[in-house]
């Protein structure tokens, strides 16, 4: 209980608002260096909301960044948490987003994201840790927030994940923008 108040103050603290359920388990877990999937790795993913499925193949990661096939599309991330740091020009060093590694309990970091002329501050905290049980099985975590704005806050999103240091990949993602965009996809099957 004491890690999910905690978790709940981190994320008043950087204005988030607590998304979902709140934690019930809390394992104690060791640093978590950064991993990726294996390439060829198949990960099957459900919408929670509408039912509909996607096939997630991973394929050779370069340095920090993810590369993976997302129901026929190419997609890449950059650390896991940022799928728009690549389009934003953070590189396989992970620029800032390499200091959240390895991952533990009470780590985060502050960046802005530039494209163009348009801009996006991020926020990337790690939470806390939680046992979960999705279709997939059970479990321990790393969970990991991520609040992204434009400057004058005409536009905000929220994201929570479930990252997995045994898979090098989230379990759960809920998320949320102000737009009317909201996610919340669970891993169904592994291999």
């Amino acid at each position: 209980m004491a890690v999910a108040v905690r978790c709940l103050l981190l994320a008043i603290l950087v204005g988030l608002g607590p998304l979902g359920p709140a934690m019930a388990e809390s394992p104690v877990l060791p640093p978590a260096p950064f991993k990726s999937p294996a390439s060829g790795t198949r990960m099957v993913w459900e919408n929670v909301d509408s039912g509909e499925r996607k096939t997630v193949v991973f394929l050779q990661p370069e340095g920090m960044i993810v590369r993976f096939d997302w129901a026929g599309q190419r997609a890449a991330t950059v650390g896991h948490f940022c799928p728009d740091c690549l389009d934003a020009g953070i590189g396989a060093d992970g620029g800032a987003i390499a200091g959240l590694y390895p991952l533990a309990v009470g780590k985060g970091i502050r960046f802005t994201r530039n494209r163009g002329n348009l801009a996006w501050k991020d926020t990337i905290i790690v939470g806390g840790t939680d046992r979960i049980t999705v279709p997939a099985g059970s479990f321990d975590t790393y969970v990991v927030w991520r609040r992204s704005r434009t400057p004058d806050d005409s536009w905000r999103a929220e994201q929570r994940n479930w990252y997995a240091p045994e898979l090098g990949w989230m379990v759960r993602v809920e998320g949320f923008s102000s737009d009317g965009r909201r996610d919340h996809w669970q891993l169904v099957e592994v291999n």
